[in-house]
């Protein structure tokens, strides 16, 4: 098995060389070759193979998420500001609306709906609404957000319904920025958490179209731009083979093949 790892993993190969070295090896040995090597691809570049390293993609990780949320604290001057970044760092966070969604946040969006609260997102082309489950300091975040100054009796949660939306979004977008700035996190910015959250729903087994369905894009789009691989998929996919593998002749060591 050496000479096939190191015919596929430590120089360019062919996809015939490839097909033909993952012939002579059994299942077991291709499976337990791909688990203890870095997971590498060939790329076509000017005319030859070349190898690269897949890396876990660049999203915010959960210290540098709370760095961010602690960050909600240490803008502006007031608490009515601090509460609401908090709140809006939350709703990009768990449901992965885009700025413009957070800022138009209209309060009847959010329902008590069989003793569990939800988020209406959208609606799909069936009819058919996308609902998000609101986690419980999503929630508390959210109650706790003032409404807004000038309109405490406004419809929405960060927007007095006076003005033009796109005015109100570019200041929704200042304050998350001030926060993000404040956090210390580089390269912190508001559209990764979407990212965020389709990395994490992938490698706990949704689909690409579940994913559409939240992000409310194709699921060519979220195949294109989140279906990069990360240890929680590489984690899932090792169950998935070690299920397969137990009780045949190509299990781990230690199983014995049920007859």
């Amino acid at each position: 098995m050496d000479r096939l790892t190191n015919s596929i993993y430590s120089k360019a190969v062919s996809g015939q060389q490839v097909t033909a070295a993952a012939r002579e090896g059994s299942p077991k040995d291709f499976y337990a070759c791909t688990a203890s090597r870095p997971i590498r691809v060939a790329r076509r570049r000017v005319g030859r193979f070349e190898k690269c390293e897949l890396r876990e993609p660049n999203l915010p990780k959960p210290g540098e998420v709370s760095e961010i949320l602690r960050a909600c604290d240490r803008i502006g001057k007031k608490q009515y500001e601090r509460l609401r970044a908090r709140a809006m760092v939350l709703l990009l966070r768990y449901t992965a609306l885009r700025i413009g969604d957070v800022a138009m946040l209209a309060r009847d969006r959010i329902s008590l709906d069989g003793g569990r609260w939800r988020i209406f997102l959208r609606t799909e082309k069936s009819g058919q609404p996308v609902l998000l489950p609101v986690p419980p300091d999503l929630k508390s975040a959210l109650e706790a957000a003032p409404p807004p100054i000038s309109n405490i009796d406004s419809r929405y949660f960060f927007w007095n319904g006076n003005g033009k939306p796109k005015t109100h979004e570019a200041h929704i977008d200042r304050c998350l920025r001030a926060v993000f700035n404040a956090s210390g996190v580089k390269g912190a910015h508001a559209h990764p958490f979407r990212h965020t959250l389709a990395t994490e729903l992938l490698g706990r087994g949704a689909s690409f179209e579940d994913v559409a369905d939240i992000l409310g894009n194709s699921p060519a789009i979220v195949r294109k731009h989140d279906g990069k691989w990360s240890a929680a998929r590489q984690s899932r996919i090792d169950d998935l083979m070690e299920r397969v593998y137990i009780g045949t002749d190509h299990a781990a060591g230690g199983t014995v093949r049920v007859q």
